[in-house]
Parts: structure tokens; sequence; C-alpha cells
């Protein structure tokens, strides 16, 4: 009879102790999944935000490249600012041309010449052509077929300073010239954990095809 008390006593303790290390273990275990938890939700966003922020940066490296192929194409006629701002902005509508900032069109000296600082902030200048957002809205044609002012360097019109009439198409040397594309835009995160905007900036320089016909779309 006291061996079959001793041994029901025995299993009680045991099944407490066994209670008391699967509560110890639930607890320990709620503990790790407070810690781990934030840093594997951050991990999992960062490779979703950056992921995005880099389909960003290959949209904008796109939209540059395709107006600096406009320029080179387009060469010295009256339709080729216009042509590199539409050729921009179709590069750009994965990312949506409302995220622009700015674009500037260029006189390079050489395939390395970076874009001139005060053409980055809209300076009237005789090197360069400042754009943005509003510019891909201005049509080269009114809705007669006339060309609208918007165009062609008139004294009101968006590409008058370095006027594509003007550029160095000649084949002989040092011609022709070179025109570089500025394309800077902006890439909003979604979350906010990595801040609420970054730059992106891409340039890209041309050398403009020789003895190109100056057409006019009128």
């Amino acid at each position: 009879m006291i061996t079959l008390v001793l041994a029901r006593r025995l299993l009680d303790y045991r099944r407490e102790r066994r209670q008391g290390r699967d509560r110890s273990q639930r607890g320990a275990s709620l503990v790790e999944a407070a810690l781990v938890t934030p840093i594997f939700v951050l991990f999992i966003f960062g490779i979703f935000e950056f992921g995005l922020l880099f389909r960003s940066y290959l949209t904008t490296t796109t939209a540059s490249s395709e107006a600096a192929r406009a320029a080179s194409v387009a060469s010295g006629g009256p339709t080729a600012d216009y042509l590199i701002v539409q050729s921009m902005a179709h590069g750009l509508a994965p990312q949506n041309v409302d995220n622009m900032i700015k674009m500037v069109v260029y006189d390079a000296a050489d395939a390395d010449d970076p874009v001139p600082a005060a053409c980055l902030t809209g300076s009237v200048t005789d090197v360069c052509n400042y754009y943005t957002p509003a510019s891909v809205a201005l049509d080269y044609l009114d809705e007669d077929g006339h060309r609208t002012p918007h165009w062609g360097c008139g004294v009101a019109s968006v590409d008058q300073h370095f006027c594509p009439l003007d550029r160095d198409t000649s084949a002989e040397p040092p011609g022709p010239g070179y025109v570089g594309v500025y394309v800077e835009t902006r890439h909003q995160y979604l979350t906010g954990f990595f801040g609420t905007e970054r730059t992106l900036r891409e340039t890209t320089v041309v050398r403009i095809e020789p003895g190109r016909p100056r057409l006019d779309l009128r």
C-alpha cells in the first residue's frame, strides 16, 4: 500500500515538472517570436521596397537612353526636342511621368561631359533646355495642323535656348556634335520604413547622326 502511494506521488511530481517545463518553453517561444518577428517583417519589407526601387532606377535609365536615342536620330530638326521629351515620357511610363522631376537636354563637349550645374536649376543658358512634367503635355501641332509656339526655337518656345536648329550635324571633323540627356525622377517608398522618397538621376550622352534632314511635322 505504501509503495502504491509513493509511486503515485512520484508520477504526480513528474507530471508537474513536465507541465512546468512546457509552460517555460511556451514563454521562451513567445519571447523569441517577439524579438524575431519585427526583424523578419523588416527584412521582407526591405526586399519588397528595394525591388521596387531597383525597378524605378531601371525605368529612369531606360527613359534617359530612349530620349538620347531620339536626340541622336532627330539630329538638328525642328522637332528634335519634342521627340526627345516624348521618348523620355515613353520610357518613363512604367514609373509614371508624374514622378519626373526634371529633364535637361544640353550641349555636350564629348561622351563623358556631365550636365552643367546651371542647367539643373533651370537658369537661362544657351547650352541647355530645361523640361518639367508640364513639357510632356505641350503639343507640337495644333488642331489645324500648324506648329504651336511651344516648339521651334521661338521666343516663347521651351526649346529656344539650346535650339535644335543650331546643333552641329556636319559630317566633317570636328562634327557632328554631342547631345546629353539628364533625367531626374523620384521614387516614392510604400511602407515608409526607409523614408518617404528617393531621387534618381541618370545621364546619357550621344553623338548626333550627321547629315540628317531638318524635317518639320507640318
